[in-house]
């Protein structure tokens, strides 16, 4: 549920004409805001498919890699479709660098999950 809501939270803010945030005025600002929402849609990702499949790790990073990057170039198409909005190129490769970084933190989910799976069976 984490990642349908993520999700969600990333269309209505692109359906926005504008972004509801004060700008704190660091450089590429919007590159990193795009890179951190990616990153915690494929951490969210991650955690859903490492607790509920049997697939490789393998298949995971790879899914992952394709559904959230489809999903942020689709974001950025999206957004041609809103007054004040366009689709930049760079911000769909923020958004792509973000899921690649997320497949990172596989381990320490995996190790996470684990010890969540045995408190529960006790």
């Amino acid at each position: 549920m984490p990642f349908i809501g993520i999700a969600l939270a990333i269309f209505i803010l692109s359906h926005q004409s504008k972004l509801p945030y004060i700008s704190v005025g660091i450089e590429y600002e919007d590159k990193i805001k795009h890179f951190i929402a990616f990153f915690t849609l494929g951490i969210s990702f991650l955690f859903a498919a490492l607790n509920t499949t049997k697939l490789s790790i393998t298949k995971i990073i790879i899914l992952n890699f394709i559904i959230c990057s489809i999903y942020g170039g689709l974001d950025e198409y999206h957004q041609t479709f809103i007054l004040g909005r366009e689709a930049d190129i760079l911000d769909w490769v923020a958004d792509s660098v973000g899921v690649i970084v997320s497949c990172l933190f596989i381990p320490m989910l995996k190790k996470r999950i684990i010890k969540r799976k045995r408190v529960l069976k006790k």
